[in-house]
């Protein structure tokens, strides 16, 4: 791996490693890109999903009773032409982010 393809991130789409280890890197572009403000709210509403399925699954783990509610997905995040997120960035990490949500859910 070059110090570019380090500096950036960039593994080619071939895995999603960064971002199972922790080390999310979400880069801003300058062409068509994701808006920034939609796309921190659809993060925020799956982050919360997710704190939400960990409570009931140690609930379930303690023998409490529990409910679990129907998945809503987040709103399609809008795009824009400038100053937003990079598209392939935003879309690895909500498909990290959606596989973690059906892991919890099939847990429960």
């Amino acid at each position: 791996m070059g110090f570019l393809s380090w500096l950036f991130n960039d593994d080619g789409g071939k895995t999603l490693e960064g971002f199972r280890n922790g080390s999310v890197q979400i880069r801003t572009e300058n062409g068509v890109s994701y808006d920034k403000a939609s796309t921190l709210a659809a993060f925020d509403k799956l982050n919360g999903e997710i704190l939400k399925l960990e409570e009931l699954y140690a609930k379930k783990q303690r023998g409490e009773p529990y409910v679990l509610h129907p998945y809503e997905a987040p709103a399609p995040i809008a795009t824009c032409n400038g100053g937003g997120f990079n598209m392939k960035d935003v879309e690895a990490y909500l498909t990290e982010l959606d596989y973690r949500i059906v892991e919890l859910r099939a847990e429960l």
